[in-house]
C-alpha cells in the first residue's frame, strides 16, 4: 500500500515536473521528445503525402515552359488540401502543447553560451518547424495572406536559426504566387546577409529565385539560377524537372546545343514515360551546329513507328515540321504540320500549335487568306496561356479585315467575268455547275444507303440489344455492341476527344444554333483558295456524307447574284472600289506590306479613274509611297494631287512647312476655350456658358466631339435654368450626332430622369457650392491648388461617410452585393451598415456601403473590403473603391466629376498629406467659426443666432434676398475675433440693387489669416527643447487593431537593438488614441536614430501603416503639454518644424 502510494506521488511529481509551465531538463527533453514522435512526425509526413498527390496528379503542358513548382497551380494544389490540413493541424498542436516560454532558473555561469541560452524566446526545438511546416501548408493551400503572417513570425521570433532561412524561402513563394514580386524578391535578397544560410537549402534558394524570374517572364535571367539549382539538387525528381525546364530556356534562347544536352540528359534519366517522349522529340528535333540531319530525322522516325508512341503522333509530327523549317524546306515543314493537326486526338493545344506554324508559312508567303484561316483555326483551339498568344490575337486582328476584301474583290471579279459572257455561254456554265452538283448529291445519296446497308451484323446485333428479357444486358454491359458501336463511330468521325460539343468547331455556340464541319478546321483553311493542299483527311468525306446536303440551286437562284443589270454593276464596282482602299489600308497600317499597299491603292486608282473615294486613295497612295521610301513616287503622286484636288486641304500640308503647326494651334485655342466654358459651367456661369456653347458649336468644324461636349454643356446650363424643353432638345441631338460617344450616354441618363418625372434642380451646380464671388477669390488666390479648387470637393473627418465601389460589370452586380452583405454580417455584426445600387452619372452602376460614423470608421472598413476584390471580379482593387463624405456625396452623382474625386482621394486620403495640405481643401469657414467659440467664448444660441439672421430676408424697400454666401459669413467671424462691436444690422443688410455689383466683388480675409497664424506661433504650447531627455511616441487612432501585437513588435524591437533599458509601454491618449511610449533616451538625436532605424524593419508599421498615425520624438515636459491640451495635429506641426 505504502508503495503503491509512492509510485503514485513519483508519478505525479513526473508529469508535474514535465509542465510548459516549468523549464527544467527534465521538462525540456520530454516535450522535445513527444512533440517530435507524437506530433511534428505525423505532420510532416502529411505533408509529404500531399506534395506526392500533386506531383502525381500534375498533367504537364510541355507544350509551354513548364512552372517551377507543381503546387503554383491552384486546381493541381486542392488534391492536397486535405493532407495540408492535417499538417496545419498538427502544427498547432505541436505549438499549443509543446511550447516552453518560461525562462529557466538561472544558474552561477555567466558566459556567452548562457547569455544567449536565457534569452531565447521558445525553448522546445520543434516549435520553430512547426511554424514552417503551417506556413508551407498554408502556401500549398493558396491561403498567401496567412502563409505570409506565418513565416513573417519565424523570421522574427527565431533569428539565425535554419527554419528562419527556411521561412524566408517559402515567404518568397508565397509573394510570388501572391503576384507581389517586389516583397518576393526583398524576401530572397535578405535570405543570406551574413553568409550563414544552410548549403543544403541552396538549391531550394536557387529554383525559388529561378521561379521568380520565370512568372516575370525573365526567362534568359533564370537559366543561371536553374542551372544552380540542377547541380545542386538531390532529389530527382526536382532534378530532372529543373533540367526540363533548362533546356526549354536554352531552346528559347537559341542556345541550341546546350538546349540538346539538357534534354538527352532528362530522356535517359527519367522514369516518366510522358516526360521522357518529350525529352526525346525536342532532342531529336534541334538542329544544332554540327548535327546530322539525317540522324534527327532517323530518330523523328524511329519515335513515330514505335507503337507506344501512337498517342503522341501529333508532337512527332510538329517535330518533323520544325526540322524542315531549319532546313528551309517550307513545303515539307507545312505537309507535316497539317498531318500533326489530322493526327490530334486530344492535345487541343498541340494541334493549336501546329495550325499556327502552317499559317506563318503562309503569311510568309503572302498568302494572307490562308494564313488567317490557320490563324484562326489555332485561336479556337490553343491554351489561353499560351505565351505568343498576344501574338497571334494581334496577327489575326489584321489579317480579319483584308480576307474580307480580299475574297470581296475576287467574288465581285467572278461575277463581273460571267456577266460579261453571251447568255448562251452564261446558261451553258449555270447548267453545268447544277449538274455538278446532282451528281455530287447523287453520290452522297449512295453512300448514305450502302452506308446503312452495310455491317448487316453489326446492326442485327445491336436490334438484339434492345431486347432486355433474350440477352439480359443492356447496350453499355454488352461489350460486343459497344465495340462495334465504336468501330462505327471512328469509321464515319474518326477517332475524337471525349468532351461536350465534340461536332462543334465553336463550343461556345448554341446547342441549337447550325453545326459546322466538325472535323475541318474554320473557313476549312485547307481547301480555301490553296490549290496545293489537300482536304485534312479522309474522315472528313465520311463526315460531309453524314451530314444534311443542301438542295441543289436552280439556274435563276445562281442568276441572281450575278450584276447583269446597269444598277447592279454599279453596286458591284462599288464593293470592289471599297474592298481594294480597304485593302491597301490595312496593309499600310496594320501589315506594315507597303509595296501590296502601293499595288492596291494603284489598281483602284487604275480601275475606277471617277471613284467617289479618289482623294482619299491618291492621299493614301502618297503616305505609302513615303513609308517605302520611294521619292520618286511620292512626287509623281504629290503632282496628281495637286491637278485633280487643288483646293484639298492635304496641297496645303504638302506645300506648308507650317501647316500641322497651325491646325496643333488651332486645337490649342479650341481645347482651352472649353477649358474656360467648362470652368463657368462649374462656376454656376450659365448665361456664359450658353453664349459660349452656341458660338462653338457654329464654329468648330467637323469637330463632333467637341461639338458634342458643348451641346451637353449648353443643356445642362438650360437644365440649372429651368428651361426644360431646351435641355431635352440639345441632349437629343447629341445623341442623334452619335450614340456610341460618352456624352450620348450621359445624355441617355440624364433623358430617361425626365421622361420619369424628375425635373433639373435650378440655381448652382450644387447644393454646397460657394458663391460666385467667393469662386473668384478663391481662383484668385494662387497659392491654392487648382485641380482641387476647381473640383470644389472638402476634406472633412467628422461626418457622415459612405464607402462607393465602381466599375463593376453588369452581371457581377448582384453576387457582389450578396458577398459584401455576407463579409459585413460576419465581420460587422454590430454595425447597421445599408448596401445599395446607385447609377451613376455616366450610366455605369455602383455599389454603394453607407453608415460610417467618421473618416476613421470608413478607412478602417476600405482596408478591410480592398484585400477582397473577388467580390466585385476584380484582378485587384486599384482605383474602383473609395470613401466619400457626406459634404461631397452630391457633388459627386450629380456633377459626373468623378475621375476628379478618385485623385482628390488618393491625395488626401491615402497618402497622408501633412496638414498644410488638408487645410486647403478643409472647409475654412467651419475652421473659423471654431476658432471664433473658443477664443471669444460665443454660446451655441448666439452662433445659431446669427447663422438664422443670414438666411433672413433683409430690407423693407427691396425684395432681394440675402444669400448665406461665404463672405457675409467670414466678415461676421473676423468681426468677431478683431473686437469690432458694430450691430448685427451693420453685418446683414444687403446694399440696394444699383450696388450689388460692387458688394459682390470678393473680400479680403488675407490679413485676419496671417495675424492668426502669428498669434498662434506665439502663443505655441510646446517648447524646443532638444538637449533634454526625449521619449519615442507612436500614437494612434482608435480603431480595430491589435495593440498588443503593436506593442509587443516595439518591445521585441527595443529590446533586440537597444537593450533593455528603454521601457516600452502602452498607453491610452485621450478618448481617441492609443500610443507606445518608448523612454530613455538622453537627447533628441538619439530618439530621431530610433526612428530613423525603424525604416528597417517594415513589420513594425505593417498593421497600422494605412490607419492615421504619427511617430514622434518628444521631450517630457512637451509630452505633460501634449497630454494636458491633446493638441494632437499640433504636436504634429511643431515635430515637423522643429525636428
Amino acid at each position: 500500500m505504502i508503495l503503491r502510494k509512492i509510485s503514485i506521488i513519483l508519478t505525479l511529481l513526473l508529469v508535474w515536473s514535465c509542465s510548459t509551465k516549468k523549464n527544467t531538463w527534465v521538462s525540456r527533453n520530454y516535450h522535445n521528445l513527444t512533440a517530435y514522435y507524437n506530433v511534428y512526425y505525423n505532420g510532416r509526413e502529411a505533408f509529404k503525402n500531399g506534395d506526392k498527390a500533386i506531383i502525381e496528379g500534375y498533367q504537364n503542358d510541355y507544350s509551354n515552359i513548364l512552372p517551377v513548382f507543381e503546387s503554383s497551380d491552384p486546381d493541381a494544389a486542392s488534391v492536397a488540401t486535405g493532407d495540408m490540413d492535417r499538417a496545419i493541424e498538427k502544427g498547432q498542436k505541436l505549438i499549443k502543447k509543446h511550447s516552453i516560454t518560461a525562462k529557466p532558473k538561472k544558474r552561477s555561469r555567466n558566459n556567452a553560451y548562457a547569455a544567449e541560452f536565457y534569452s531565447k524566446k521558445e525553448f522546445n526545438a520543434w516549435v520553430d518547424d512547426a511554424y514552417v511546416l503551417i506556413g508551407k501548408a498554408q502556401v500549398y493551400k493558396h491561403e498567401q495572406l496567412l502563409a505570409i503572417r506565418t513565416l513573417q513570425q519565424v523570421v522574427r521570433d527565431f533569428p539565425n536559426s535554419e527554419s528562419m532561412y527556411e521561412a524566408l524561402l517559402w515567404q518568397a513563394r508565397a509573394y510570388t504566387d501572391k503576384g507581389d514580386y517586389i516583397a518576393a524578391l526583398a524576401a530572397l535578397e535578405s535570405y543570406d546577409l551574413g553568409g550563414n544560410a544552410p548549403l543544403e537549402l541552396y538549391s531550394d534558394y536557387m529554383a525559388v529565385y529561378a521561379n521568380l524570374l520565370l512568372v516575370q517572364g525573365k526567362s534568359i535571367e533564370a537559366i543561371p539560377y536553374l542551372q544552380n539549382a540542377v547541380n545542386d539538387e538531390s532529389n530527382k525528381h526536382k532534378r530532372l524537372r529543373y533540367s526540363y525546364i533548362l533546356g526549354q530556356l536554352y531552346l528559347l534562347n537559341n542556345q541550341r546545343n546546350e538546349a540538346a544536352n539538357a534534354f538527352a540528359y532528362v530522356a535517359k534519366a527519367s522514369a516518366d514515360y510522358e516526360m521522357t517522349f518529350n525529352a526525346k522529340v525536342n532532342q531529336a528535333s534541334i538542329v544544332y551546329k554540327d548535327a546530322n540531319i539525317a540522324e534527327v530525322k532517323k530518330q523523328l522516325h524511329k519515335l513515330r513507328k514505335d507503337k507506344k508512341n501512337s498517342d503522341y503522333l501529333d508532337r512527332i509530327y510538329y517535330a518533323f515540321g520544325k526540322v524542315a523549317l531549319q532546313e528551309n524546306n517550307e513545303a515539307e515543314a507545312l505537309t507535316n504540320f497539317k498531318r500533326s493537326v489530322n493526327a490530334s486526338i486530344d492535345n487541343s493545344n498541340q494541334k493549336g500549335l501546329s495550325y499556327r506554324e502552317a499559317g506563318e508559312i503562309y503569311y510568309k508567303r503572302m498568302d494572307y487568306a490562308n494564313a488567317y484561316f490557320y490563324y484562326d483555326s489555332a485561336l479556337t483551339v490553343i491554351n489561353e496561356d499560351y505565351e505568343k498568344l498576344d501574338e497571334l490575337k494581334e496577327r489575326h486582328y489584321g489579317l480579319s479585315g483584308l480576307v474580307d476584301h480580299l475574297l470581296t474583290v475576287e467574288r465581285e471579279d467572278s461575277l463581273q467575268h460571267l456577266a460579261d459572257m453571251s447568255e448562251p455561254v452564261l446558261y451553258a456554265y449555270l447548267d453545268n455547275i447544277i449538274s455538278e452538283k446532282e451528281a455530287e448529291q447523287e453520290k452522297l445519296r449512295k453512300m448514305q444507303e450502302e452506308e446503312s446497308l452495310s455491317d448487316a451484323f453489326f446492326y442485327q446485333n445491336r436490334g438484339n440489344t434492345n431486347n432486355f428479357g433474350q440477352t439480359g444486358k443492356w447496350y453499355f454491359y454488352n461489350q460486343t455492341s459497344m465495340a462495334m458501336g465504336k468501330m462505327e463511330f471512328e469509321k464515319r468521325w474518326g477517332k475524337r476527344k471525349l468532351e461536350d460539343n465534340w461536332r462543334r468547331k465553336d463550343k461556345s455556340k448554341l446547342a441549337d444554333e447550325p453545326t459546322d464541319d466538325p472535323f475541318a478546321m474554320p473557313d476549312n483553311p485547307f481547301e480555301q483558295g490553296d490549290s496545293g493542299t489537300n482536304k485534312e483527311s479522309d474522315n472528313q468525306a465520311n463526315q460531309q456524307a453524314g451530314e444534311t446536303s443542301q438542295a441543289v440551286p436552280t439556274r435563276e437562284q445562281l442568276l441572281a447574284d450575278i450584276p447583269l443589270s446597269k444598277e447592279k454593276r454599279q453596286i458591284s464596282d462599288k464593293k470592289i472600289e471599297d474592298a481594294l482602299l480597304e485593302q491597301g489600308l490595312v496593309f499600310m497600317d496594320r501589315l506594315e506590306n507597303y509595296p501590296k499597299a502601293i499595288d492596291a491603292f494603284e489598281e483602284l486608282l487604275r480601275r475606277y479613274p471617277h471613284a467617289e473615294s479618289r482623294d482619299e486613295a491618291l492621299i493614301a497612295l502618297y503616305n505609302a509611297y513615303r513609308l517605302n521610301g520611294d521619292q520618286a513616287g511620292m512626287l509623281a503622286t504629290q503632282s496628281r494631287i495637286e491637278q485633280e484636288f487643288p483646293n484639298h486641304r492635304f496641297v496645303a500640308f504638302l506645300n506648308d512647312p507650317d501647316f500641322l503647326q497651325k491646325i496643333q494651334d488651332k486645337k490649342a485655342a479650341e481645347s482651352k476655350a472649353y477649358e474656360a466654358t467648362y470652368e463657368a459651367f462649374l462656376f454656376g456661369r450659365f448665361d456664359e456658358v450658353i453664349t459660349n456653347s452656341s458660338r462653338a458649336i457654329e464654329d468648330v468644324e467637323g469637330e463632333a466631339v467637341l461639338a458634342n461636349k458643348y451641346l451637353l454643356l449648353r443643356g445642362l446650363s438650360y437644365g440649372k435654368q429651368g428651361a426644360v424643353e431646351a435641355f431635352k432638345t440639345d441632349l437629343t441631338t447629341i445623341i442623334n450626332n452619335n450614340k456610341e460617344s460618352e456624352e450620348a450616354a450621359l445624355a441617355q441618363a440624364l433623358l430617361e430622369h425626365i421622361e420619369a418625372g424628375k425635373t433639373p434642380v435650378q440655381g448652382t451646380l450644387f447644393a454646397n457650392a460657394p458663391g460666385q464671388a467667393s469662386q473668384q477669390h478663391a481662383k484668385a488666390d494662387s497659392t491654392m491648388d487648382t485641380t482641387d479648387e476647381q473640383a470644389g470637393y472638402l476634406y472633412i473627418e467628422n461626418e457622415p461617410y459612405e464607402l462607393v465601389v465602381m466599375s463593376i460589370k453588369k452581371g457581377n452586380i448582384n453576387k457582389a452585393i450578396y458577398d459584401v452583405a455576407d463579409y459585413n454580417f460576419s465581420r460587422y455584426l454590430l454595425h447597421d451598415f445599408e448596401i445599395q445600387q446607385k447609377r451613376l452619372l455616366d450610366g455605369s452602376a455602383a455599389i454603394v456601403v453607407s453608415g460610417f460614423a467618421n473618416r476613421v470608421e470608413a478607412m478602417d472598413y476600405f482596408y478591410g473590403l480592398r484585400e477582397n476584390h473577388q467580390f466585385f471580379g476584380f484582378e485587384k482593387i486599384n482605383k474602383e473603391v473609395i470613401i466619400i463624405s457626406e459634404s461631397n456625396t452630391s457633388k459627386f452623382y450629380l456633377s459626373g466629376l468623378v475621375k476628379e474625386y478618385i485623385e482628390f482621394f488618393d491625395k488626401y486620403y491615402l497618402q497622408h498629406a501633412d496638414a498644410k495640405e488638408l487645410d486647403k481643401v478643409r472647409p475654412t469657414v467651419q475652421a473659423e467659426v471654431t476658432e471664433t467659440i473658443t477664443e471669444e467664448q460665443v454660446l451655441p444660441q448666439q452662433t445659431s443666432d446669427t447663422s438664422i439672421r443670414s438666411n433672413e430676408t433683409i430690407g423693407n424697400d427691396s425684395n432681394v434676398e440675402t444669400s448665406k454666401t461665404t463672405e457675409i459669413t467670414i466678415q461676421e467671424e473676423e468681426k468677431v475675433i478683431s473686437g469690432q462691436k458694430e450691430s448685427t444690422e451693420a453685418t446683414a443688410v444687403t446694399p440696394p440693387a444699383e450696388v450689388k455689383d460692387e458688394v459682390e466683388k470678393p473680400l479680403t480675409v488675407t490679413e485676419p489669416e496671417e495675424e492668426a497664424s502669428v498669434q498662434s506661433e506665439k502663443t505655441s504650447l510646446f517648447d524646443e527643447t532638444k538637449t533634454e531627455g526625449h521619449l519615442v511616441v507612436v500614437m494612434i487612432r482608435k480603431t480595430r487593431l491589435d495593440f498588443n501585437r503593436v506593442h509587443k513588435n516595439f518591445a521585441s524591437y527595443t529590446r533586440n537593438n537597444i537593450g533593455t533599458s528603454n521601457k516600452v509601454q502602452l498607453i491610452d491618449f485621450a478618448d481617441d488614441y492609443r500610443m507606445v511610449q518608448i523612454d530613455g533616451f538622453s537627447n533628441a538625436d538619439e530618439a530621431l536614430t530610433y526612428i530613423k532605424g525603424m525604416d528597417k524593419y517594415p513589420y513594425l508599421t505593417r498593421d497600422f501603416k494605412q490607419k492615421e498615425h504619427y511617430i514622434w520624438a518628444i521631450s517630457a515636459s512637451n509630452l505633460k503639454k501634449l497630454e494636458a491640451s491633446g493638441e494632437v495635429n499640433g504636436y504634429e506641426t511643431f515635430f515637423k518644424s522643429t525636428y
